[in-house]
């Protein structure tokens, strides 16, 4: 398919000359061929830019920029910048595309000028591009078919979109702000929390996009993703009701502090997860879960101190 609007494809890379290689082929392998690649080195210490650079001599599509390390956030939001295209996907260096990608996706934009944005499912891979399952739970596939306000509601409880697997208008991301540089880690979900505030969005049923599982995958601090995702609850419930806000924002935030005290208890941080557990319970105490948790972390002390004794 060579007809059809321009699309863009942000790609911030930082230390994967493993897999940069892949990920810009999965690009250049695109059945719909009107695309640009803004690849933007974020200060790799590897081959990386060695490898971009060469594909860049190779495609004039293919646009490579350097810079000091500014993580990926400020990365993304340099390329959206830089974009030309009327839809743009961000995609990580080591993650990839099916060829078919673009094709199943533009025309779903193109028929319907109300949508902010089409995402798909993903598929697992390992570290050689093995294939380990899909990534979207058919649960979370039932979202998409929920009236908007519904679903903005889901949405806020949790995330269900798969960032690399979304192509969204461009002038509709730049109108809510872009990515918010403020909350790294969970940037993308505050980005499709604010476009689904305004706009309808679509779902293809379809693995169009591969998901790199593996050791150099980003590391994240669990305080940290539990602050960036206190904050865009708070940031984006403010669209509610009085009552549903407040509803609401006791739900989810009974819900990632139960998860963060999973999260404390899978690393043996026993005190720091009781605690995430203990502000879950007063949030929420009628829930089950939560309590259970709570009163286990208790129990599991108090036999502790027993056995010093």
């Amino acid at each position: 398919m060579s007809t059809g609007p321009k699309v863009s494809i942000v790609i911030p890379a930082y230390n994967h000359e493993q897999f940069v290689q892949t990920c810009i082929q999965s690009v250049i392998m695109q059945t719909y061929k009107n695309w640009e690649a803004i690849i933007i080195d974020d200060g790799s210490t590897d081959r990386t830019p060695e490898i971009i650079n060469r594909f860049a001599q190779r495609d004039r599509r293919i646009h490579f920029v350097r810079q000091r390390n500014a993580g990926v956030v400020k990365t993304d939001n340099r390329g959206l910048e830089m974009s030309t295209g009327k839809y743009v996907s961000f995609l990580a260096s080591d993650d990839f595309y099916t060829p078919e990608r673009l094709e199943k996706l533009v025309p779903v934009l193109e028929k319907n000028s109300q949508l902010g944005f089409v995402c798909s499912d993903a598929t697992y891979v390992d570290d050689l591009g093995n294939s380990t399952g899909l990534v979207m739970q058919p649960v979370a596939k039932q979202n998409f078919n929920l009236p908007k306000a519904q679903r903005f509601k889901q949405l806020l409880r949790g995330n269900f979109v798969i960032a690399l697997s979304v192509l969204f208008r461009r002038n509709f991301a730049l109108a809510v702000g872009s990515l918010d540089e403020s909350i790294p880690n969970v940037e993308d979900w505050d980005l499709w929390l604010r476009l689904a505030a305004k706009h309808e969005i679509s779902f293809v049923d379809l693995p169009l996009c591969y998901y790199r599982r593996h050791s150099q995958n980003s590391s994240r601090n669990f305080l940290a993703m539990y602050e960036g995702q206190r904050r865009t609850l708070l940031k984006n419930v403010k669209s509610l009701s009085v009552i549903e806000r407040i509803v609401l924002t006791m739900q989810i935030l009974a819900r990632i502090n139960y998860e963060l005290g999973n999260s404390y208890k899978l690393v043996n941080a026993k005190p720091r997860a009781r605690l995430a557990y203990a502000r879950a319970f007063m949030l929420q105490p009628l829930n089950s879960d939560f309590r259970t948790a709570l009163f286990s972390t208790i129990r599991n002390s108090s036999l502790k101190n027993d056995d010093v004794k």
